[in-house]
Protein backbone atom coordinates (compact mmCIF):
# COMPACT_ATOMS: atom_id res chain seq x y z
CA UNK A 1 0.00 0.00 0.00
CA UNK A 2 0.96 3.36 -0.47
CA UNK A 3 -0.01 6.65 1.12
CA UNK A 4 -0.94 9.74 -1.09
CA UNK A 5 -1.49 13.51 0.70
CA UNK A 6 -2.88 16.06 -1.24
CA UNK A 7 -4.33 19.26 -0.75
CA UNK A 8 -7.92 19.58 -2.68
CA UNK A 9 -7.92 22.11 -5.16
CA UNK A 10 -11.76 23.35 -4.62
CA UNK A 11 -12.18 23.13 -0.80
CA UNK A 12 -8.60 23.15 0.19
CA UNK A 13 -8.98 20.03 2.41
CA UNK A 14 -5.93 18.08 3.24
CA UNK A 15 -6.70 14.65 1.80
CA UNK A 16 -5.11 11.23 3.30
CA UNK A 17 -5.63 8.16 0.76
CA UNK A 18 -4.40 4.72 0.65
CA UNK A 19 -3.91 3.39 -2.86
CA UNK A 20 -4.14 -0.54 -2.72
CA UNK A 21 -4.77 -1.14 -6.33
CA UNK A 22 -1.15 -2.07 -7.86
CA UNK A 23 -2.84 -0.36 -11.24
CA UNK A 24 -3.02 2.60 -9.30
CA UNK A 25 0.29 2.59 -7.98
CA UNK A 26 2.21 1.36 -10.54
CA UNK A 27 0.37 4.18 -12.51
CA UNK A 28 2.03 6.81 -9.75
CA UNK A 29 5.31 5.48 -10.11
CA UNK A 30 5.30 5.91 -13.34
CA UNK A 31 4.74 9.13 -13.62
CA UNK A 32 0.83 9.26 -14.52
CA UNK A 33 -1.99 10.91 -12.52
CA UNK A 34 -4.15 8.77 -10.30
CA UNK A 35 -7.69 10.01 -10.24
CA UNK A 36 -8.63 10.75 -6.42
CA UNK A 37 -12.05 12.03 -5.18
CA UNK A 38 -11.99 14.38 -1.93
CA UNK A 39 -14.28 12.88 1.00
CA UNK A 40 -14.79 16.41 1.81
CA UNK A 41 -16.49 18.21 -1.41
CA UNK A 42 -16.75 15.84 -3.45
CA UNK A 43 -13.99 16.57 -6.00
CA UNK A 44 -11.77 14.46 -8.40
CA UNK A 45 -8.21 15.18 -9.16
CA UNK A 46 -5.65 14.09 -11.26
CA UNK A 47 -3.30 13.42 -8.06
CA UNK A 48 0.73 13.48 -9.68
CA UNK A 49 3.82 12.54 -7.57
CA UNK A 50 5.19 16.01 -5.64
CA UNK A 51 8.96 14.77 -5.88
CA UNK A 52 8.58 14.41 -9.76
CA UNK A 53 6.59 16.95 -10.38
CA UNK A 54 7.80 20.57 -8.65
CA UNK A 55 6.77 22.65 -11.12
CA UNK A 56 2.84 22.10 -10.42
CA UNK A 57 1.26 24.19 -7.87
CA UNK A 58 -0.42 23.41 -4.56
CA UNK A 59 -3.63 24.08 -6.01
CA UNK A 60 -3.24 22.65 -8.97
CA UNK A 61 -3.57 23.40 -12.66
CA UNK A 62 -6.53 23.18 -13.66
CA UNK A 63 -8.37 22.08 -17.25
CA UNK A 64 -11.31 20.11 -19.10
CA UNK A 65 -11.59 16.52 -17.54
CA UNK A 66 -11.38 15.33 -21.10
CA UNK A 67 -8.68 17.51 -22.20
CA UNK A 68 -6.16 15.81 -19.17
CA UNK A 69 -7.77 12.65 -19.76
CA UNK A 70 -6.80 12.86 -24.03
CA UNK A 71 -3.42 13.79 -22.78
CA UNK A 72 -2.90 11.22 -20.91
CA UNK A 73 -3.81 8.36 -23.27
CA UNK A 74 -1.86 9.97 -25.85
CA UNK A 75 1.47 9.76 -23.52
CA UNK A 76 0.34 6.24 -22.63
CA UNK A 77 0.33 4.93 -26.05
CA UNK A 78 3.81 7.32 -26.49
CA UNK A 79 5.68 5.67 -23.58
CA UNK A 80 4.16 2.08 -24.92
CA UNK A 81 5.89 2.52 -27.86
CA UNK A 82 9.05 3.41 -26.42
CA UNK A 83 9.18 0.36 -23.76
CA UNK A 84 11.12 -2.40 -23.98
CA UNK A 85 9.46 -5.09 -22.12
CA UNK A 86 6.36 -6.43 -22.69
CA UNK A 87 4.28 -6.50 -19.42
CA UNK A 88 5.08 -2.86 -19.26
CA UNK A 89 4.01 -2.08 -22.83
CA UNK A 90 0.37 -4.00 -21.83
CA UNK A 91 0.61 -2.08 -18.93
CA UNK A 92 0.46 1.43 -20.61
CA UNK A 93 -1.70 0.31 -23.60
CA UNK A 94 -4.17 -1.31 -20.75
CA UNK A 95 -3.30 2.77 -19.01
CA UNK A 96 -4.30 4.54 -21.83
CA UNK A 97 -7.74 2.73 -22.31
CA UNK A 98 -8.69 3.42 -19.01
CA UNK A 99 -7.67 7.67 -19.82
CA UNK A 100 -9.89 7.21 -23.07
CA UNK A 101 -13.12 5.31 -20.83
CA UNK A 102 -12.82 8.01 -18.17
CA UNK A 103 -12.25 10.85 -21.24
CA UNK A 104 -15.66 9.27 -22.51
CA UNK A 105 -17.59 9.24 -19.55
CA UNK A 106 -16.81 12.67 -18.62
CA UNK A 107 -19.03 15.79 -19.49
CA UNK A 108 -17.11 18.15 -21.88
CA UNK A 109 -17.73 21.29 -19.60
CA UNK A 110 -16.35 19.33 -16.87
CA UNK A 111 -13.48 20.70 -14.87
CA UNK A 112 -10.49 19.02 -12.81
CA UNK A 113 -6.94 19.82 -11.70
CA UNK A 114 -3.68 17.89 -11.58
CA UNK A 115 -2.35 18.36 -8.01
CA UNK A 116 1.15 17.34 -6.44
CA UNK A 117 0.89 15.08 -3.99
CA UNK A 118 3.49 13.86 -1.32
CA UNK A 119 3.89 9.82 -1.70
CA UNK A 120 5.15 7.58 1.21
CA UNK A 121 5.62 3.88 0.94
CA UNK A 122 5.60 1.40 3.64
CA UNK A 123 8.59 0.69 5.76
CA UNK A 124 10.70 -1.80 4.92
CA UNK A 125 12.97 -3.62 7.53
CA UNK A 126 15.75 -2.66 5.98
CA UNK A 127 15.01 1.07 6.01
CA UNK A 128 14.30 0.42 9.92
CA UNK A 129 17.26 -0.81 10.09
CA UNK A 130 19.51 1.74 8.77
CA UNK A 131 17.84 5.01 10.10
CA UNK A 132 18.01 3.51 13.52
Amino acid sequence: MVTVCFRCPSCAMHVIRGLVCNDAVRALMSDFPVPLRCPGCGTVSLVLQHSRHRTLRAEGEWDSTVGHCLTIAATCRLRAGEVQSADARLFMIRLEQQWLELGARCDVFQQCAIVPARVTRPWSRRRLRHSA
